[in-house]
Formats: C-alpha cells, sequence, structure tokens
C-alpha cells in the first residue's frame, strides 16, 4: 500500500472507523508530511478532548508538583522523618518531583505543538530526558526496594547497604543506568523516537534499532519493576514465616518501622504498576486502539500523569510520620505567616518556663534523629 492510499484509508477513519490490528504496523510507510496531515485531522476532530485532556493534566502536574514540594520539605524539617534513611526516599521523591514539574508539562507542550505550531524534524529529541527521568524512576524504586529487602530480610547485614557511601552509590546507579540506555543511541543516523499518529506522540523509530528498542523497554523499565516485585514479596512473606513461629508475637519496634515503611513503598510501587502499565498494555494488545478509539490516548497519558501526581499523597495515607510531617510543614508555614518572629525560631521551640526543649520533642529526636531505617 503506497503512502498516498493508506493516508486516506486513515483520514477515512476518523469518519467510519473499524477494526484493522496491522494498520498500526504500516505506519512507518508514511512521510513526515503524512504523519503531521493525519495528526492534524485527528486534531480536529478531537479537539474538545484534547483541550480537556490539556486542562486536566495540567491540574494533575500541578497538584503533583505542590504535593511532591510539601513531601521533600516534610522529609527535611520534620524531625522524626531526618534520618539517613530517609535519603533514598527523598531522592525517589525528586524523581517524582521532575516527572511532574518538567516531563509532562513538556509533553502537553509538545503535543499542543503540533496543532498550533510546527515543529521541527528533530523536536522528538527531548524524548531521551522524557525516558531517562522515567527509567531513573523504575530504578531508584528498585534501588529502595533493595534496601528494604536487606532491611527486613537480611537484617544482620543491613548496615552494609544502610552506610552513606552505599546509599549514595545507590542512588549514583539508579540514575547511572538510564542514562547508559539513553545515550546508546546517540552516534545513529537514524532518528531514535519520532512522531506518531494519532496525536504526534514520540515513540520509538520503528524504522530505528530493534535491539536497542528491546533492550531499553526491558532494561529501563520491566526488569527494574521485576525485581521490585520480587522484593516485596520476599518480604511480606519473611514476616509471615516470623510472626508464625513467633506464635503472633509482635515485632521489635526497630523492625516495625522498617515493615511500615516497607508498606508504604509497597503501596506506591502498586500505584506505579496502575498507572504506568495500561498504556503499554493497551498498545501491545490492540496496536489499533488510539486511532479506533482515540479517547483512550488521553485517558492512559492521565493515568501517566497521576502516577508522579499522586505519590506523595499515597505516603501521607499510609505512612503517619509523613502524614505528620506533611501538617508540620503546612502548620510552620501557616504560623510563619501569622506570627514570623515565632516562626523563625528554630523547632521545637524552647519551653518559656524551663529554657528546655519540650519532653516530647526531645523524646522525638532521641528516638528518631539517629534511626537507620
Amino acid at each position: 500500500m503506497n503512502q498516498s492510499n493508506l493516508t486516506a484509508q486513515l483520514l477515512d477513519w476518523l469518519k467510519h472507523p473499524h477494526v484493522n490490528r496491522n494498520l498500526s504496523i504500516e505506519l512507518d510507510v508514511l512521510s513526515r508530511n503524512d504523519t503531521l496531515r493525519l495528526i492534524f485531522a485527528y486534531f480536529e476532530l478531537y479537539h474538545p478532548i484534547f483541550i480537556l485532556y490539556l486542562v486536566i493534566g495540567g491540574a494533575i502536574c500541578l497538584i503533583g508538583t505542590l504535593f511532591n514540594i510539601l513531601c521533600l520539605a516534610a522529609i527535611f524539617t520534620y524531625p522524626p522523618l531526618r534520618h539517613r534513611g530517609s535519603i533514598l526516599v527523598a531522592n525517589f521523591v525528586l524523581v517524582n518531583l521532575l516527572l511532574s514539574a518538567t516531563v509532562y508539562p513538556i509533553s502537553l507542550v509538545a503535543l499542543s505543538c503540533h496543532y498550533y505550531c510546527y515543529l521541527p524534524d528533530n523536536n522528538c529529541n527531548w524524548a531521551y530526558y522524557f525516558y531517562f527521568i522515567l527509567q531513573s524512576l523504575t530504578w531508584q524504586e528498585c534501588f529502595l526496594a533493595l534496601n528494604r529487602f536487606v532491611a527486613i530480610v537480611l537484617p544482620h547485614e543491613y548496615h552494609y547497604v544502610s552506610s552513606t557511601k552505599a546509599t549514595f552509590a545507590f542512588i549514583f546507579l539508579g540514575y547511572f543506568i538510564p542514562l547508559i540506555l539513553n545515550l546508546s543511541p546517540a552516534g545513529s543516523s537514524v532518528p531514535t523516537y519520532t512522531e506518531t499518529a494519532p496525536f504526534g506522540g514520540c515513540l520509538y523509530n520503528q524504522n530505528g534499532n530493534p535491539i536497542f528498542r528491546d533492550t531499553h523497554a526491558i532494561v529501563g523499565v520491566y526488569l527494574p519493576m521485576t525485581v521490585v516485585g520480587l522484593s516485596y514479596c520476599a518480604i511480606f512473606v519473611r514476616v509471615g514465616i516470623s510472626r508464625y513461629d513467633a506464635g503472633g508475637a509482635k515485632l521489635s519496634s526497630s523492625m516495625q518501622r522498617r515493615l511500615t515503611l516497607a508498606k508504604m513503598l509497597f503501596a506506591s510501587f502498586i500505584w506505579y504498576c496502575l498507572t504506568y502499565l495500561p498504556q503499554p498494555i493497551l498498545t501491545a494488545a490492540f496496536p489499533s486502539i488510539y486511532f479506533i478509539y482515540p479517547a483512550t490516548y488521553f485517558y492512559a497519558r492521565w493515568a501517566l500523569f497521576m502516577g508522579a501526581g499522586a505519590n506523595a499523597i499515597i505516603y501521607a495515607t499510609t505512612n503517619k510520620d509523613y502524614r505528620h510531617g506533611m501538617l508540620f510543614v503546612l502548620n510552620r508555614s501557616s504560623t510563619r505567616k501569622t506570627n514570623p518572629q515565632v516562626a523563625s525560631l528554630p523547632w521545637p521551640i524552647a519551653n518559656e518556663e524551663t529554657g528546655l526543649k519540650g519532653s516530647t520533642s526531645v523524646a522525638n529526636e532521641t528516638a528518631y534523629g539517629n534511626t537507620v531505617m
């Protein structure tokens, strides 16, 4: 089928859609002008829902940015969260912040430009940044899960992975692996990513290197996700066996804190799976679904945005320390507005009668300040 006939067939689908699973495979024969023509036609027909997509997508990004900033502020200012064990969590929140504040807003702008202005041939180069940050999120989550695995399943070995050097080594590897993956095709003459119909999203170039495409997806996303899933399965099996062997006795306070953090991170991982996986599953099982039901493209993207946007909310709902920490930041900000002189004092405020810190504050700092979780 030549380009003009295929483009005409695709445009006819806008009026009379029908199922053709092989259609998406043939899109690589379209020229860029025909692809842009097809993209513009879809924008024209689905313009109202596209505007709704921009509004809701922008709102998700804004809310996600604010909540991730709030969560970071809680980790750095709330005493029960200020310990070495929170460094990996803070770094993970930072990556979510980058997604909500930069990656997803850029994707909204890039998609809009296909309708409102002309983009150059190399406009999909920004996808390197998109995938670098997204894969960094996955690998950082992987190292967080491995950290929890050692803390709970192999507690006697935990000092090896909880040191400052080990912590920053995990963080470095969490960025280094995605960086190498995304720099590997840099010298190729064929573009790695290209705009695709129906709405111009930047995806793998079908004419590119298939080995890179498979390696990029497996090593960048699916391998670390598998490790995360197996780590949490091992954690909960170990905890169940330990409780059974102990006749239902309670865990030690340190182990309970570690398990509480693991539950929070596991809930975050489940949320990540629920929001990230719909898009690859849909396109793998139904290659032409975005052409037949274009609205599903926006639904899948909203879910992707929610992955980073609601992560800090999950922390607050599943872990009381993070919930109290975020409330602490909000209360402190409110106090600073109403009483700047008091708000400027270091926390906790000295007891006016004795000149000493309140007993609760001292207990918190003693119990949590130097805890490695």
